[in-house]
């Protein structure tokens, strides 16, 4: 919060103009239409991206006005002053001022910065900080706006706190949690919601039918519907034609009809997002009390949750999204597909990733090689969790080099850790200018000497950074390969090799996968690279393995407490399955929905 505030008060003035929320709506909308009658003469990219930054500043808003309501609520002020501090007042159109950053010049316009919210009554402040300027979408990470609330307590006006029962309590909170619906749906409309309860003809059950409803029970609207369906269930067939029966299914169907959406036009089609309709939606249930849908929110803090969502993941849930998964009457569902979100997202694996790349970091840094072991049944996502270090340590200057070993694998040994090995030279012939690349040539030469004949028939690449053509057959037979004879040479030789090709400002990183499977000439020859003596070479090597199908006699027992007696620095780690709330936030990012509405799913 601190470093918002440095920002964002660092390019505020106190006397930052205060637009009225309506004028400020119409303005929004205004520069909306604008937008659209210029579509043909201007870039169409242009046009998407200021519709776009038109979202953000409304949902900024919302979360604004959203934060001072709850705030009211959760310090269980209460509505004393029934001329003054209705809950109609609080949440009218006419309460809330815009705070506004002049970006171009200094005349009021559409378009400029929101910095702040101010409620009339009663009077508080409340202060927008952002890392985002209005012409920037995304932060640096590609997500959305860091934006932050707080209400500034010295600009507040005192109101009494007093107790109330918690049947009460419950009521104003629903009450409040439908009037605040009514008032996003204009900020991101600009269109008024009138409900029965504005005396406003728009929603109500009308005529002789809505008058016999209110009259025999005026109070079915805290009724639930299966108490409504058990009773006229109840009531016998022959007596259909009763009193009772008529005044049970009237009642039942003026409950449904108020339910309904009735003249309220779904945000999906005058341009939001289906998410965003959601959100303004399950407010504006929340007028129906008992009768309200398990989708409706408990909270003013859920719906706060879920607007901060929108701010910080836009492109899932406040910019348009048309692709419906579920037809029918539940918009919850309605949502477009990103697979790219998850399959390019880690989840519950946080702690892990920082892991890897400290250690890689450390390697970077002392020039000492280290090894991290992780373990895991099958599926856990052990290679997902590596695969997602590899871009910040490209970005750090690491080489990767990755394989993975087979069950079935009919190659000989050494085959996968020859490979990484032949792949490296691949690399550095890309990531190397031809002046670096003679450099390396001749510090291979001096510091391998009358083994490099050898590698170039073990690592035909290697052939390929010398241009030198194809080395003679002879060198080095296979079966000698095979047979271990010259196993201590080999490693000999691939030690000056990584001391030459790995530093500092050019650490590598090896990723074995599928360790369970790995030969004892592959691990042997990884570990002779670790333990170097001459601690010269800067290597991070990375191998995961199945914990189900490996025992404690297996070759990787053996490797890694070899590797610890030699002073290697390593890590063991274990992968267990996700917790509920990483499964919730999966499900979340695949459905594109909040994750309080798919929660009920990841809790099976």
């Amino acid at each position: 919060m601190d470093q918002l505030k440095s920002y964002n008060v660092a390019r505020r003035r106190d006397d930052d103009p205060l637009i009225p929320l309506d004028r400020w709506v119409e303005s929004e909308s205004a520069l909306a239409t604008n937008d659209k009658s210029t579509a043909n003469q201007q870039n169409n990219h242009d046009s998407e991206e200021q519709k776009q930054i038109s979202f953000l500043r409304r949902a900024t808003v919302a979360y604004g006005i959203t934060e001072l309501v709850r705030r009211f609520v959760e310090n269980k002020y209460s509505i004393s002053d029934p001329d003054n501090l209705t809950l109609q007042n609080i949440c009218s159109i006419h309460n809330f001022l815009i705070r506004v950053f002049p970006e171009k010049d200094e005349t009021i316009d559409t378009g400029w910065e929101v910095t702040g919210v101010v409620m009339k009554v009663p009077h508080w402040n409340l202060n927008v900080y952002t890392l985002s300027h209005s012409g920037d979408i995304f932060d640096e990470d590609g997500s959305g706006r860091n934006v932050e609330v707080e209400i500034d307590d010295k600009k507040c006006s005192h109101v009494q706190s007093q107790s109330q029962s918690q049947e009460k309590r419950i009521e104003m909170k629903m009450r409040v949690c439908h009037l605040l619906g009514r008032l996003l749906y204009y900020i991101f409309s600009s269109k008024v919601v009138h409900t029965s309860d504005d005396n406003n003809t728009d929603m109500k059950v009308t005529g002789e039918e809505s008058s016999r409803a209110e009259n025999c029970f005026p109070m079915e609207i805290q009724r639930s519907y299966e108490e409504q369906d058990c009773l006229t269930s109840n009531i016998s067939l022959s007596s259909k034609n009763d009193e009772d029966y008529q005044k049970a299914n009237l009642s039942h169907n003026y409950v449904k009809k108020r339910t309904s959406q009735g003249s309220i036009i779904p945000l999906t089609e005058l341009g939001c997002s289906s998410t965003v309709w959601t959100v303004v939606k399950n407010l504006i249930d929340c007028g129906l009390m008992d009768f309200r849908p398990d989708e409706s929110y408990p909270s003013l803090q859920a719906a706060s949750e879920d607007i901060h969502l929108m701010l910080r993941d836009p492109e899932r849930f406040l910019f348009s999204n048309e692709l419906i998964l579920a037809s029918g009457e539940n918009d919850n569902m309605s949502c477009t597909v990103t697979p790219d979100i998850v399959k390019n997202k880690l989840y519950g694996r946080g702690k892990e990733k920082t892991t890897i790349i400290d250690a890689f970091c450390r390697v970077a840094s002392s020039g000492e090689s280290e090894a991290i072991i992780i373990r895991g049944w099958s599926g856990c996502g052990k290679s997902s969790l590596v695969a997602n270090t590899f871009v910040p340590i490209r970005v750090a200057g690491g080489c990767i080099v990755s394989r993975k070993f087979d069950e079935v694998s009919t190659m000989s040994p050494f085959s996968v850790a020859i490979s990484i090995f032949d792949k490296l030279c691949v690399l550095v012939k890309e990531r190397n200018s031809n002046d670096e690349i003679s450099d390396i040539q001749e510090k291979l030469v001096r510091v391998i000497g009358t083994n490099l004949p050898k590698l170039f028939h073990i690592l035909p690449n290697l052939r390929e950074l010398f241009n030198t053509g194809a080395a003679p057959s002879n060198l080095i037979q296979q079966q000698q390969v095979d047979s271990g004879l010259n196993f201590k040479g080999l490693c000999f030789a691939m030690q000056g090799f990584m001391r030459v090709i790995s530093s500092k400002s050019s650490p590598v990183m090896f990723f074995l996968d599928d360790l369970q499977w790995a030969d004892k000439l592959s691990l042997g020859l990884i570990h002779a690279v670790l333990s170097d003596i001459k601690k010269m070479s800067t290597v991070f090597f990375v191998g995961t393995y199945r914990s189900n199908e490996v025992q404690q006699d297996h070759v990787i027992c053996r490797f890694t407490d070899s590797l610890e007696s030699f002073g290697v620095g390593i890590t063991q780690m274990r992968l267990d399955g996700m917790v509920e709330e990483d499964v919730n936030a999966l499900i979340s990012d695949s459905l594109c929905v909040f994750p309080r509405i798919c929660r009920p799913l990841s809790s099976l």
